[in-house]
């Protein structure tokens, strides 16, 4: 029981003792011509020197004491050690593509550590049919090829922003000289119009290249006749619905004129109607009693009563005079002076009885 104890507690002190240097990142690729970077730190503060080596051959010695021992132009190391770690890290400038591999970084005496380096090359991509025109629902082939890229690049395609199945389409790979050349070629049916995209990629790349071209759908002959003919009916009908609504406006205006002025008419004529019949109430009556000036009447002196009202039998009518008054108006009418040449002259008087 004791022997496995102490067995295991030797296990975890030589696992404390190797988790102690760290170096990241674990994989690192770069484009060619780029800069490569590499961490490497340690909790324990009794350490002496530090070496980096790319693919087994050292390229770079640290010394706790005085730093850097040997810089160069390619491989230099920046310093940025904590109260809680001591930490250096290692830039590989201009990197090129034998200097793929692994790199280590070594503490003497205490432990080292290895990452993979991988140097990439960015080719070129390009759809090789150019901007294609088809019918609906006719298939059509785009073909993409990417060339000299390192390593072999991923391709695949977009269709209107969309990303297309792999089964739409297969790619094919070659070597030359190193780099890598990759044609694509994609499958469908021309559904509608739409930008189609190839992308190609590999992983020291922030993003794909792309390259894009146009599809576009044309209408055949019998769609064509029908659109050029439902484009007519729609403006034949829209012309017909104009002339209709001019006509309804002018109809309507003509009779709003016409109705207005059957009404100034009527106005007008029941003004008139309405002064000829004040007219007539001012101007009275004829009275057929009314007996003119100078003319003679058998009436006796004692015909007539006390107000000069001549007093007749009950058979003869009262005598009335020509003009018959409104309520409103009352005048006593007088004879002229009796003619004095004339015997047994008579002084009469005329009144208006209301």
């Amino acid at each position: 029981m004791d022997i496995v104890f102490l067995a295991f507690f030797l296990l975890t002190a030589f696992e404390g003792v190797i988790a102690q240097v760290q170096l990241e990142p674990k994989t690192s690729a770069v484009l060619r011509g780029t800069d490569a970077r590499f961490n490497c730190s340690l909790s324990q503060p009794n350490w002496v020197a530090m070496t980096w080596s790319l693919n087994s051959s050292v390229v770079l010695t640290i010394s706790k004491m005085f730093g850097v021992l040997e810089n160069s132009d390619r491989y230099t190391a920046f310093n940025y050690t904590t109260d809680q770690s001591h930490k250096w890290e290692f830039v590989l400038r201009n990197t090129q593509w034998n200097e793929s591999g692994v790199v280590t970084c070594d503490v003497q005496n205490i432990d080292r550590k290895m990452a993979s380096l991988s140097v990439q090359e960015s080719g070129t991509v390009t759809i090789t049919s150019g901007n294609v025109t088809a019918k609906r629902n006719q298939p059509i082939t785009i073909r993409c090829l990417a060339r000299g890229w390192l390593p072999e690049p991923d391709l695949t395609w977009t269709l209107g922003g969309i990303s297309v199945s792999r089964d739409k389409y297969n790619t094919s790979t070659e070597a030359l000289g190193g780099l890598f050349n990759s044609a694509s070629t994609l499958t469908l049916l021309a559904n509608g119009s739409a930008p189609v995209e190839c992308r190609a990629t590999v992983p020291a790349l922030a993003a794909p290249q792309t390259s894009t071209i146009f599809l576009t759908i044309v209408a055949d002959t019998a769609e064509k006749d029908q659109t050029v003919l439902i484009a007519t009916v729609v403006s034949v009908v829209a012309v017909a619905l104009l002339v209709l609504l001019i006509i309804g406006i002018i109809f309507c205006y003509k009779r709003r004129k016409v109705t207005k002025s059957s009404y100034e008419e009527e106005v007008r004529r029941t003004r008139s109607l309405s002064e000829r019949n004040a007219s007539e109430v001012v101007q009275g009556k004829d009275n057929m009693a009314y007996l003119p000036d100078g003319s003679k009447r058998d009436v006796a002196p004692s015909e007539f009563n006390d107000s000069g009202i001549a007093r007749t039998n009950s058979h003869h009518s009262p005598e009335m005079p020509d003009v018959l008054y409104n309520s409103n108006h009352t005048a006593n009418a007088y004879d002229p002076a009796p003619d004095h040449g004339t015997l047994g002259s008579k002084k009469h008087r005329h009144a208006t009885i209301v």
